[in-house]
C-alpha cells in the first residue's frame, strides 16, 4: 500500500515538473523527442488511473478496518491527488488545444 501511495503521489509530480522543464527548456532538448511526448503523454493518461486505483483501495481498506473495529485514517489524500491529477490533465488538454 506504501508502494502505491508513493507512485501516486510522485506521478502528478513528475507530471508537472517535466512540463515545467519542457516549457522553460530546461531538459536540454529532450522536450523535442518523441520520447518527450510519450512520456508526458503515458504520465497523464497513467497518473489519474492510479490515483483512482488508491482511492478504491484505500476505500476498501477503510471499510474493512470499520468491520474489525479498528480506527481509520483518512481519505482525503487520495481524493486531493485525484483531483490534482485530473486537474493536470484538463491543463494538458487545454495547452494542447492552443497549438
Amino acid at each position: 500500500m506504501r508502494l502505491l501511495r508513493i507512485i501516486a503521489i510522485a506521478m502528478p509530480q513528475l507530471l508537472v515538473l517535466l512540463m515545467a522543464g519542457g516549457y522553460l527548456d530546461l531538459l536540454g532538448g529532450w522536450n523535442h523527442t518523441d520520447a518527450a511526448g510519450i512520456t508526458l503523454l503515458f504520465l497523464a493518461l497513467a497518473a489519474p488511473v492510479v490515483a483512482l486505483l488508491w482511492l478504491v483501495a484505500e476505500a476498501i481498506r477503510r471499510s474493512l478496518r470499520r468491520r474489525q473495529g479498528e480506527s481509520t485514517g483518512p481519505i482525503w489524500p487520495a481524493v486531493l491527488i485525484l483531483a490534482e491529477a485530473l486537474a493536470l490533465d484538463l491543463l494538458i488538454l487545454s495547452m494542447a488545444r492552443m497549438h
